[in-house]
């Protein structure tokens, strides 16, 4: 005789790993997270990058800036020092002559070149409004020239099924030849 046990059906489980989490059956993405997270990170060092860029060009700006007036300054110290020299002043006044040349030099170049900037800035502002309206009306121009292309090329599409004498009844849809 049989033995006739009733046998149980054994449920196998997937191996187990200390820590690991199961997948959730509706996540068909499981990296989604980590590119989310590095998509983060890189956005952030971009900004970095964008913000020491932009402290860069400001620095460098400024520097030129002073550079111009400091060239400004030795000029006119060096041309008022030999100036007062050939006029007889001693070398005591000669140097104070050339010191507050410079100083006036230094400070007129400062002056100019901010307000060259100002001005600048002035002209761009007067300029922003009939720059914007011009590029409307340019981009309305250029809608409306695709728009009239779009015609004539229908026209001659139309033009080129009457010359092939296109029978509508043969092709629907086509047009009909008069």
């Amino acid at each position: 005789m049989t033995n006739s046990t009733p046998t149980v059906p054994t449920v196998r489980r997937a191996p187990s790993f200390i820590g690991a989490q199961p997948a959730r059956a509706f996540d068909l993405d499981p990296w989604k997270e980590g590119r989310a997270r590095k998509a983060a990170q890189r956005a952030e060092l971009q900004r970095r990058v964008d913000e020491s860029y932009a402290r860069e060009a400001e620095n460098r700006e400024e520097k030129e800036r002073l550079q111009a007036a400091y060239y400004a300054k030795a000029s006119a110290s060096r041309k008022a020092r030999v100036q007062a020299l050939r006029e007889g002043a001693t070398e005591e006044e000669a140097d104070a002559i050339a010191s507050d040349a410079g100083t006036r030099a230094f400070d007129t170049a400062v002056r100019a070149i901010d307000a060259e900037a100002e001005a600048l800035e002035a002209y761009e502002a007067r300029n922003a409004e009939p720059r914007a309206t011009a590029e409307q009306r340019n981009a309305e121009a250029l809608a409306a020239a695709m728009a009239a292309e779009a015609v004539l090329e229908d026209e001659v599409r139309l033009g080129e099924e009457c010359a092939a004498g296109v029978n509508p009844l043969d092709e629907p849809g086509s047009v009909m030849c008069t």
